[in-house]
């Protein structure tokens, strides 16, 4: 888990809970570390044909859906941001619909290495933020810019 993924994810009931069943709380750094993507992860990124996007609708329940394209759909356009295609599916516009009621999204990328699938092969990347959603074509574009501390 990223530096920056760990100041979101990390809430004081979070923490009570590792001091709880470690004894300690797991470690973060300064709350002024950069959100900038990596090269390794713009990299990985790159190289995705799907991930799963979660959302929050304005009552606070959940949603986590599948994208998924041709290799290069998700794009990095900027230090901290990424954008990708949304091609219809379902039609039901859910994520959409909760990103303009409740800008906050999440992301998990993963890739496994292996046929098995076993555990430690496969390779995540995660990232948290404010996102948006723009026009309500069968083609929306979403943006995702990681929030900074």
């Amino acid at each position: 888990m990223s530096r920056h993924f760990a100041h979101i994810a990390f809430t004081p009931g979070v923490r009570a809970e590792q001091r709880r069943y470690n004894g300690q709380e797991a470690p973060m750094t300064a709350a002024g570390e950069t959100p900038e993507l990596e090269d390794g992860e713009r990299a990985f990124i790159a190289a995705r044909n799907s991930f799963y996007l979660a959302t929050v609708n304005a009552d606070g329940w959940p949603h986590v859906q599948h994208r998924g394209g041709a290799t290069g759909f998700l794009k990095v356009v900027g230090p901290s941001l990424m954008a990708f295609a949304d091609y219809g599916g379902n039609r039901q516009f859910v994520s959409v619909g909760n990103l303009m009621e409740h800008p906050k999204a999440a992301t998990r990328i993963s890739m496994t290495r292996s046929a098995t699938g076993s555990p430690g092969d496969e390779t995540a990347c995660s990232k948290a933020g404010s996102a948006s959603a723009a026009g309500h074509t069968s083609m929306v574009p979403r943006i995702f810019r990681r929030r900074r501390f």
